[in-house]
């Protein structure tokens, strides 16, 4: 029987392997990843002028004295500044950034028009001590002008503040910049950290098993259109053609996923340097070995147990196009799974996660995010594996049972929860 089940194995994993749709689909997938791994290099190769005006920015922004215009000598032509009645004392504002750098108009007129001749990028117009006019042509998306100029003119009337009331300015700037240094000690999971790491194993689960799902339906359907079923059957047991099928979908897909997470790996690998810190870190502390067993464990038996879910589907069909409107009750049970990860994926310690993370058809996904976010414990873990194994072990019945069916029925037809309890009632 074992023999027989490796002949079928082997014979459906050399199919799906010389599959052009797979090669090409895996070959588009893993250039994409690696594509992707590159982002952080390609845009700090394109993002050096705006770093390096960042970090001018932020010069500025620490110092707002006269050490910018020793810096600055040349002048700056960014703002320009009018100040309406003389509302505000000329020679205080100097103190504050960007008018220590800005060149000063007389009147509004004066202003707008060195804005729309491009004197200056921007004008600030001072109509009272607290309110401001930004004029500008053009404006980025990611300008800060006006928070800038809000928190200087901010401090500005602060330090008015402070003075009336015979308080030194200088000595609350130095209160309040008081460092506190927090270390932070985690004894369990940082669900930021975890975040990324759950979310991208939710969706390749959820990808492997929509994509390749529909190939085994597919499959079986197409031997019972050719009616090489009845060859089959009368060679071999259900038994043996179902889980033959099904163990090679599941070697093909897991394998495209082991490339995925090596091409995605190698990436990361060679574009470190241009990464952030904080997802370096994310990626070191997520890449433990319990995540990894959680991961294959679940990801594994669930895939299985969906793919028997699939063949059942196939072999009730009578034409190949009818399977796609037959694995609706499926495509519903799963895209429903996934809907209830994506929705505990903010939530990991609640009590909608806990269930979905023991239910067999939520657990390859949720138990993954559950466990990478925060800690489970071990008895969690094991009934959600008994589960679910319980479940794999049914739905394989399922399949063979239904697939036997499927070779006495041809041209009608035959829904799926009505085969389920036909299955029940033949046992009895």
């Amino acid at each position: 029987m074992m023999k027989d089940m490796k002949v079928v194995f082997a014979f459906e994993l050399c199919n799906k392997l010389k599959e052009k749709a797979v090669r090409i689909t895996t070959l588009i997938i893993l250039v994409i990843i690696l594509i992707g791994t590159f982002i952080p290099t390609i845009i700090s190769m394109f993002d050096n002028k705006v770093s390096e005006r960042n970090t001018e920015q932020e010069i500025i922004e620490e110092n707002k004295t006269e050490e910018y215009n020793a810096i600055n000598i040349t002048g700056n032509n960014e703002y320009g500044y009018s100040i309406v009645n003389n509302v505000i004392d000329r020679e205080e504002l100097k103190a504050f950034y960007p008018f220590n750098v800005a060149k000063y108009y007389f009147d509004e007129k004066e202003l707008r028009k060195a804005v729309e001749s491009g004197e200056i990028e921007k004008g600030i117009l001072i109509t009272s001590i607290t309110s401001y006019i930004l004029i500008a042509n053009d404006l980025s998306m990611y300008d800060r002008s006006t928070s800038i100029i809000s928190a200087e003119l901010s401090r500005y009337n602060r330090n008015i503040i402070l003075l009336e009331e015979g308080i030194d300015p200088v000595k609350v700037d130095k209160a309040e910049s008081v460092h506190i240094q927090a270390n932070t000690e985690i004894l369990g999971k940082n669900a930021t950290t975890g975040f990324l790491f759950a979310y991208v194993g939710m969706f390749l689960v959820y990808f492997i098993i929509i994509l390749y799902g529909n190939s085994v339906a597919t499959s079986v359907a197409r031997e019972k259109n050719d009616r090489t079923m009845e060859l089959l059957i009368t060679n071999t047991s259900s038994k043996n053609l179902i889980w033959g099928k099904v163990l090679a979908s599941t070697v093909v897909s897991i394998g495209q996923l082991l490339l995925m997470i090596l091409t995605a790996g190698f990436g990361i690998a060679l574009n470190q340097n241009n990464y952030p810190e904080f997802l370096i870190r994310a990626i070191q502390e997520g890449m433990s070995l319990g995540a990894i067993f959680v991961f294959i464990i679940f990801a594994l038996f669930g895939t299985l147990m969906y793919y028997f879910l699939y063949a059942s589907v196939g072999a009730l069909v009578s034409k190949v196009e009818e399977v796609n409107s037959s694995m609706t009750p499926i495509q519903f049970v799963f895209i429903a799974a996934f809907l209830l990860c994506s929705i505990s994926l903010n939530m990991p310690d609640s009590l909608l996660m806990k269930v979905i993370s023991i239910v067999p058809f939520t657990s390859p996904m949720a138990m993954f995010i559950r466990y990478t976010m925060t800690t489970v414990p071990l008895t969690d873990l094991i009934v959600a594996i008994i589960l679910l194994l319980i479940t794999l072990y049914f739905m394989a019945y399922l399949a063979i049972r239904i697939y036997r069916m499927g070779t006495l029925n041809y041209g009608n037809k035959i829904g799926f929860f009505k085969a389920v309890k036909s299955v029940f009632r033949n046992a009895q």
